[in-house]
């Protein structure tokens, strides 16, 4: 009987390193993978903004304030309503007016991942506003900051006895 011609051994520190690794990286796919399936909601605002054209919620004699809200996830996400929180008011919240349109509920998936909120704009309104916040079905709230230097602004206020905020600016394109 004729003996092998090369004999492959394999020690246990070889396996035990093998199996470490491939299971490093198979637990590192699952988490990407389970991050990766959640809803992450992005919100965009701009001010200034006009309606071209005749629609019947909006007068194209006013300037509106459009809110984009944006799911970046791959689960869907189920927007009911949208707000701002606003400093130095008696009501601490505003609802924007199409919250109680016939399209409540929105639904953000992979193939229509934004809605849109619109709000006749006011610079009593958001020279005061601090955050604007978007609540989904299940109660989370998701914010922007419109001032993300509150304190300082806040101490300001209190220093000077100024009542608004100071104004962000925009960057509008003029024709």
């Amino acid at each position: 009987m004729g003996y092998p011609l090369f004999k492959f051994e394999i020690s246990a520190d070889a396996v035990a390193w093998y199996a470490a690794i491939v299971s490093t990286l198979a637990m590192l796919i699952l988490l990407y993978g389970a991050l990766r399936d959640r809803g992450r909601i992005k919100i965009n605002y701009q001010k200034d903004m006009q309606v071209l054209g005749h629609h019947p919620d909006y007068d194209p004699n006013k300037t509106y304030v459009n809110i984009t809200v944006i799911n970046k996830g791959r689960r869907p996400v189920n927007i009911t309503k949208a707000g701002v929180r606003v400093l130095g008011a008696k009501r601490k919240y505003a609802l924007l007016n199409d919250s109680f349109s016939t399209q409540r509920n929105r639904v953000l998936t992979e193939a229509e991942p934004t809605t849109e909120f619109m709000m006749e704009q006011d610079e009593a309104l958001f020279g005061n506003a601090w955050f604007i916040c978007v609540y989904d079905a299940t109660g989370k709230v998701y914010r922007k900051y419109l001032h993300p230097l509150l304190p300082i602004w806040m101490l300001y206020r209190r220093l000077t006895g100024k009542t608004n905020m100071p104004e962000t600016t925009s960057r509008t394109n003029q024709v």
